[in-house]
Formats: C-alpha cells, structure tokens, sequence
C-alpha cells in the first residue's frame, strides 16, 4: 500500500466529511433538512472510498474483494428529498418516499450478496468467477447508466422546486436575497458539474474504453472530494429557516 497526493487528498476529503458529520449529530440536529444534509455527506464519503479501495490496492485483499459499497443511485434521491425539506411547506418524509429508495437498495442487496458468495473463497480469481456468475460487471454497467438518467431526472425535479421556491420568495417575501435561495442554487450548480461528469464518464467507458479512464475517474473523484469538502463547510455554518405556510 503507498499512498500518494490524490489519495491524501481524496482521504482528507473523507475525514473532513465524516467530522463535519459527527458535529451535526453531537449537536442532536432535529430538523429533517439538517439530516438530510448529514446523509448526503455520508453518501458522498462511501462513496470516495470506492476509488480508494484501488488506488490503494485494497481490492487486492480477499476481504475486500467486492466489499459491498454499491450505493451509487441513493444521491440523487436524498439529494432531491433534501431540495424538498427546505423548499416545501411543512414536509415531512412518508412512507411514499421509500419508493424513490428502492432502487438503490436493490442493487446494494446485489453488491452486499456478490460479497457474501466470494467471501468464503480466499483465491482472487475463484472471488472473480463467483462474482461473474452473479453477473458483476452487467449489473454495475447497467447500475451507471440508471445513475446518470436519475441524475437528470431528479436534477430536473430539484430545479422545478426551486424556480416555485424562488416565486414564493419574491411574491411573499420583502427580502429577494433570502439565504436558503442561494444555497439551493449553488448546491444545484455543483451536484449538476457531478452529474454531468458521471455521464462524460459512463459514456466514454461503454462506447471508447482507453487507458486514460483511470485519469478520468482520478478527475472525478477530485470533484467529488471537492463537493465534500463545501457540503461540510456549509453544513457547519448554514443557517435557515423553514417555510410553514
């Protein structure tokens, strides 16, 4: 194991994610939208360390041959909960929000049910063979995709919310520089640069694989790090208020 600058970063990226959490649950934040946000955090974390497992060459430790950290599709759906805690009158998370869930959980069920089928064996190659009988790869290919179509697809309803958001403000408010406004708006912008480089990503991996995808996802996950480090800031300093009628 070696580690060199992108790994320091990407892990400072996880520790300082992970801090900014702990603060938060240590001051019993309450509110739905503060939980959200510590969940978003978390998610984010997770999934950082998926790169780490290679650069770090842990995926060649047979205990962590295809750990289970299958999560990819559960951003964008807390993400888009998180849009609606501070944008909708009095929300509060039913039951019917469980669907946008589903997804995500059943491919983490796939991943989590690869991992306890290779576990048994010690042999790399007998963990690989288990994992293509379990149809792997297929799955986490299919997995990409679905996660770039929900990108845009939750990105879209985000934004929805937010113009209505922004209507209330100016025809409700004196105040036009109401500071939730803004922050919606900036945390848009930079999960949209996310999403778009997870397309560039999948798309230039399925149609033209080349030696220089591992230097693409280093680019990615750099961002992603990125976006840790300003969910955390902002987390620890943000204030808002929520709308109640």
């Amino acid at each position: 194991m070696s580690f060199n600058w992108f790994d320091l970063i990407v892990l400072f990226g996880i520790m300082q994610g992970i801090i900014s959490c702990m603060v938060l649950i240590f001051q019993k934040v309450n509110e739905l939208h503060k939980k959200l946000l510590i969940a978003i955090i978390l998610v984010l974390c997770i999934l950082s360390f998926k790169i780490e497992i290679h650069t770090l060459q842990l995926w060649d430790k047979p205990f962590l041959r295809y750990f289970p950290l299958g999560i990819d599709l559960l951003i964008q759906p807390i993400l888009f909960l998180y849009v609606c805690s501070l944008t909708k009158p009095n929300f509060e998370f039913k039951a019917k929000f469980l669907f946008h869930l589903l997804p995500p959980a059943l491919f983490f069920t796939h991943s989590l049910l690869v991992y306890l089928a290779v576990f048994p064996a010690y042999d790399l190659l007998q963990k690989d063979r288990i994992a293509t009988q379990w149809h792997f790869n297929q799955v986490k290919v299919v997995e990409d995709i679905l996660s770039v179509g929900s990108a845009f697809i939750y990105g879209y309803l985000c934004f929805i919310y937010i113009k209505k958001y922004q209507y209330w403000v100016h025809e409700f408010t004196s105040d036009t520089r109401y500071p939730t406004l803004n922050w919606l708006r900036n945390l848009l912008v930079v999960t949209a640069l996310l999403g778009f480089g997870l397309f560039v990503n999948v798309i230039i991996d399925n149609t033209y694989p080349s030696r220089t995808a591992f230097f693409r996802w280093q680019f990615f996950y750099l961002y992603l790090t990125f976006l840790i480090y300003y969910l955390g800031i902002k987390a620890l300093t943000f204030k808002t208020e929520i709308i109640t009628e």
